[in-house]
């Protein structure tokens, strides 16, 4: 019995998988930055999913910077009261089982690579934009490696601003004082689209992906046909440019990029 987790800024979500290939009922609840009530929170849970089942393997998605062993959290800004606490010897004490580990951007982009919007490309860039904003390349439905992970997010749009200062969640409300899906105003969302056109375009310069893949909660409020017009004027130094495509998995992408990530760190 394999156990994936993906744990969120806003949500964690459970699921546990007979076959290695599917998932079964997910069970969601609002993530603590409490580590110890999360792990208490997921005790709970896990039990009652299992019903006395063992487990024989764990892999998780965790929102946060990671060290280069993938063992504790460097930076964690919606979970920052986790960051150096040695989080994968908490949870395989806590499950009694070896834990694989892996940012839960990265293993949303996995998931769609190999199941979902991007099964048929081969160099996939993913970008999620929920809470915060963070992504990765899949190369060949593998994780590309990197000595720090990807932070999308984090890259510099104008100076003092990130990409996630511009179109995450919080960001979004921050700036405009409306959650995403209240904005009616076209000229909001002008503003929105340019700066995640330009993130993109910098996407495209260094990770010349076959397709972009947008996901998270805030992804599906864009509106493509205003993106795509400042993507194709940002991005025209290129001959052309990849499809920008919604993420068709929802709340399944993280947990099946877990799913696979036990396939690839057995």
């Amino acid at each position: 019995m394999d156990l994936v987790f993906d744990i969120g800024g806003t949500n964690t979500r459970i699921s546990i998988s007979e076959d290695g290939k599917t998932l079964g009922d997910i069970e969601t609840f609002k993530t603590s930055d409490d580590l110890d009530q999360e792990l208490t929170l997921l005790s709970d849970k896990v039990s009652v999913i299992l019903n006395g089942r063992p487990i024989l393997r764990v892999s998780g998605a965790v929102a946060g910077l990671f060290n280069s062993s993938n063992e504790k959290l460097l930076n964690s800004p919606n979970l920052s009261s986790w960051n150096n606490q040695p989080l994968k010897d908490k949870l395989e004490e806590l499950f009694h089982s070896p834990v694989i580990l892996e940012n839960d951007a990265a293993l949303e982009g996995l998931g769609e690579a190999v199941f979902g919007a991007g099964k048929e490309s081969s160099i996939v860039g993913y970008l999620s934009i929920g809470t915060g904003a963070g992504g990765a390349r899949v190369t060949d439905q593998k994780i590309d490696r990197a000595s720090l992970g990807f932070e999308p997010g984090h890259q510099i749009i104008d100076k003092g601003h990130d990409l996630e200062s511009k179109v995450s969640g919080e960001s979004i409300v921050e700036r405009f004082n409306q959650e995403a899906s209240q904005i009616n105003n076209p000229a909001i969302w002008r503003e929105i689209c340019h700066d995640l056109a330009v993130g993109l375009t910098n996407m495209v310069a260094f990770w010349s992906p076959e397709v972009i893949i947008l996901g998270g909660g805030v992804s599906k409020f864009i509106p493509l046909q205003l993106l795509n017009q400042d993507f194709i004027q940002t991005g025209s130094f290129f001959p052309h440019l990849p499809k920008i495509i919604l993420a068709t998995l929802g709340d399944q992408a993280g947990l099946l990029g877990a799913l696979l990530n036990l396939k690839y760190k057995p």
